[in-house]
């Protein structure tokens, strides 16, 4: 196989019909263009220049196989540029993942952060019911970076973690409910009161169930499972259960809930790749994810 260097004369002594202006193009210096030429003329096994003391004048065939390097030439040119934009982290796919409440509020913020400072590059997003699939995910390789939440850490070996912000924990009631308000960090005052969680979660969640024991004071008493935080809020606003979340899911205001922050700094959330694992992309990711989370006043 021929090498590229080879073919950058032939083509220039091809389109020149001169070996010293074929150098002078390429840089090489003549001697090297002629052989250049002589090893193209061996590997096609064809004499493909008419030679006098003075002149070099391209065949026909040279004229066919110029063209045909130069398709050659501008693919590898492209090759070249596309491996260093990939490697630089200009273009390429990046795969992020996310548990659900992020992915109505942090998410697409980072995202267009993101597309801004690498409009070439492609995004493709998981969610995620749970952070421990988000950091399964990244652990057998299905994507290259995660949003996942600890309390305040993971607990996840083999992962590199970026803190982005804390989140309050929320008591959420029926608008009617102002007694339970007066001071929503006394978990007494809820003992007794239906307690809605998510479907599949044990208690209320377990986390919620510890606060609570840790008191001195029964578990919650889950009386409904919902699938999302819109259902949640509306059992809630219905006066049918009351809610303990993390501010991320609920921060925005609902018909008929009322909100109050019951514990500050209650759940931390990370982004999280894969110590060794290293996608360009990444870590302007995670830049623009930072910034986002600065611009919304969500900061660690």
């Amino acid at each position: 196989m021929l090498d590229l260097t080879a073919l950058q004369s032939f083509v220039a002594v091809v389109r020149t019909a001169s070996v010293a202006e074929a150098a002078r193009r390429t840089g090489y210096s003549h001697a090297a263009v002629s052989r250049h030429i002589a090893a193209v003329e061996a590997w096609a096994g064809l004499e493909l220049f008419q030679r006098t003391a003075r002149t070099i004048r391209p065949s026909v065939a040279a004229r066919i196989l110029a063209d045909r390097a130069d398709l050659l030439i501008d693919e590898a040119q492209h090759f070249e540029n596309d491996a260093r934009a990939l490697s630089s982290g200009v273009i390429g796919e990046l795969r992020v993942g996310y548990f659900r409440a992020a992915g109505t509020t942090i998410v697409p913020r980072a995202l267009a952060q993101f597309t801004e400072q690498r409009p070439a590059a492609q995004v493709a997003l998981s969610e995620y019911a749970l952070t421990e699939e988000v950091s399964d995910a990244l652990v057998v390789g299905d994507i290259d970076v995660g949003f996942v939440w600890g309390y305040p850490d993971v607990g996840v070996d083999g992962l590199q973690m970026t803190p982005l912000f804390d989140e309050a924990l929320v008591l959420m009631t029926s608008i009617e409910r102002g007694e339970l308000h007066e001071d929503a960090s006394d978990l007494s005052r809820l003992v007794g009161e239906p307690f809605v969680s998510a479907i599949g979660h044990k208690g209320a969640p377990p986390i919620i169930d510890s606060m609570f024991i840790a008191e001195g004071l029964p578990a919650p008493t889950v009386a409904h499972r919902s699938p999302d935080h819109a259902m949640t809020r509306s059992l809630v606003a219905a006066g049918l259960a009351v809610s303990l979340l993390p501010a991320l899911g609920v921060s925005d205001p609902y018909p008929g809930v009322r909100r109050s922050i019951a514990r500050e700094k209650f759940r931390r959330t990370w982004l999280a790749v894969v110590e060794g694992r290293y996608n360009p992309l990444a870590a302007a990711f995670i830049g623009a994810a930072g910034d986002a989370a600065v611009e919304s006043r969500i900061v660690v």
